[in-house]
């Protein structure tokens, strides 16, 4: 749940067989149009289940137009698949200028040079003046 452009937004995922879900369409949009809500739904897929290795991406800088778009660049041309991404906007410490974050879930896919891809992070990091890490995700093992 989140406020976008000053309207309430829900985003959801549910399952269950089609009939059910056949149902559950015809009832939201009955309550939609009774509560006056906007209400769509798309049928989904399940995950691709490709295989890869979970990263976490972090950025930080002054906040500027095109970062993600700049970041996201590199990690397409390298065939990264993004889980997540989220991004937030604060006044910096001591000097109240606006910092922009960004915070991505990524599966980086075996056949991806991690190596070549934090080379081109490194060059980004350094012609954005962004502050770029990319460290990998490790599974928290079970305690018994």
């Amino acid at each position: 749940m989140a406020v976008l452009g000053g309207e309430f937004a829900v985003i959801m995922l549910v399952s269950g067989d089609s009939p059910g879900l056949d149902g559950l369409s015809v009832e939201l949009a009955a309550a939609g149009g009774r509560l006056g809500l906007g209400i769509e739904l798309k049928r989904t897929r399940g995950p691709r289940g490709e295989a890869g290795r979970p990263y976490l991406l972090e950025t930080v800088s002054l906040d500027t137009p095109g970062i993600v778009h700049t970041v996201t660049a590199v990690l397409r041309r390298h065939g990264v698949n993004i889980e997540s991404l989220e991004t937030d906007t604060t006044a910096a410490a001591w000097t109240g200028s606006p910092v922009f974050r960004m915070r991505a879930h990524v599966v980086v896919g075996p056949g991806v040079h991690v190596a070549r891809l934090k080379e081109d992070l490194a060059c980004l990091e350094a012609g954005q003046d962004l502050d770029v890490t990319l460290r990998p995700v490790f599974p928290v093992p079970e305690t018994e």
